[in-house]
């Protein structure tokens, strides 16, 4: 009787065993087929979907457990194109990124065609609805990468009474603002401070109501005329 229990139990202890190595190639045989299935982006408006996963390594097919959430935060903060993002892989292999985009800051146009920047001259590689887009239209070569200055010391102000329509750089020479009012400014390229409150002061006089155009590109002196 002892003999038949402890045989029994022998048996038992190898069916377990038996069991357990079956279960674990199973387990292991499923998490070895796991896969990352899908990849959806959200709240793009202006960025191509394409655009935004070719610029990062996480593929649809990859497999699920070499998913890097480190590389894939270092990778999307390399685009120039996103204020800031969100992400989500859940267990059945689906990645969501919600994405913030940067609010594109002018048009600029040159003769390769339009491109769209940020405020600090940065381009955007946006696609998408870019074409009814309503946004202050740059003009000139290298004109994004002296954007900043004019933003800063100009655009930046105050001045309620403008909206700037166009915007026309001119190297070594200074700048042309056209304004929706039909009015224009001429600025120097440098030593704006002193010119902007010049400019102000012009505004809140009458010659601001008779004249259209005004250069104040040498100092001390505004030349003003009524065309713009």
């Amino acid at each position: 009787m002892r003999f038949n229990i402890v045989l029994v139990f022998i048996i038992i202890i190898i069916t377990v065993f038996i069991a357990v190595i079956f279960n674990t190639k199973i387990v292991t045989k499923s998490l070895e087929k796991k896969k990352i299935n899908n990849i959806s982006i959200i709240n793009n408006q202006f960025l191509s979907e394409d655009y935004l996963l070719s610029n990062i390594s996480i593929k649809v097919g990859q497999s699920f457990w070499l998913f890097n959430p480190f590389k894939l935060r270092k990778e999307l903060s390399n685009l120039n194109e996103l204020e800031d993002f969100e992400y989500n892989l859940d267990w059945k292999g689906n990645l969501k990124i919600s994405i913030n985009e940067r609010f594109p800051f002018m048009k600029w146009i040159t003769e390769n065609g339009e491109t769209l920047i940020d405020s600090e001259g940065k381009i955007l590689n946006y696609t998408n609805k870019i074409n009814n887009l309503e946004t202050i239209n740059l003009y000139g070569k290298a004109a994004n990468i002296n954007i900043k200055t004019l933003k800063e010391d100009f655009l930046n102000k105050n001045f309620t009474e403008l909206k700037v329509k166009e915007i026309f750089f001119f190297q070594n020479i200074g700048w042309k603002i056209k304004f929706h009012n039909k009015k224009c400014v001429f600025f120097p390229l440098k030593k704006l401070e002193k010119i902007y409150d010049l400019f102000e002061d012009i505004m809140n006089s009458e010659l601001y109501s008779e004249f259209n155009f005004f250069d104040m590109r040498i100092k001390n002196r505004v030349y003003m005329r009524k065309k713009c």
